[in-house]
Parts: C-alpha cells; sequence; structure tokens
C-alpha cells in the first residue's frame, strides 16, 4: 500500500510540531511508504518509523540522525 498524505490530513498539532523541528511534508510521506512497523503504537493506531540523516545542530546539541 502507498499513502499519500496531504497537509489536510495533518493534525494542527502535528504541522505546528512538524515546523518546529523542520519537518517536511515529504519526509512524513516517506517515512509511512518506506518505514517500518513502530514497535510502540497505541493499540489500533498505524505508526511507521524511519531514521534520517540530520548531522545539524538542533536546540544546542549535535544530531547525526
Amino acid at each position: 500500500m502507498t499513502y499519500q498524505i496531504a497537509e489536510a490530513d495533518l493534525h494542527p498539532h502535528l504541522l505546528a510540531r512538524m515546523n518546529q523541528c523542520g519537518v517536511r511534508l515529504e519526509e512524513i510521506q516517506r517515512g509511512m511508504n518506506d518505514g517500518w512497523q513502530a514497535a510502540d503504537v497505541k493499540q489500533g493506531t498505524l505508526g511507521k518509523v524511519l531514521v534520517f540523516s540530520y548531522a545539524a545542530e538542533w536546540e544546542g546539541q549535535f544530531y547525526r540522525e
């Protein structure tokens, strides 16, 4: 299954967090399509995990991913 996600599909809180962290809609879509099943999601919820390279500082700390 391939997921097509539009900004209108996202909760306003998620959009705010994406903006805060510099996450783009394309990255969310890629995570949903190419990621692996998250082990810690609430029952009945779809969750995926995909690790992206970051190699930059965020809020005073350096993150590789």
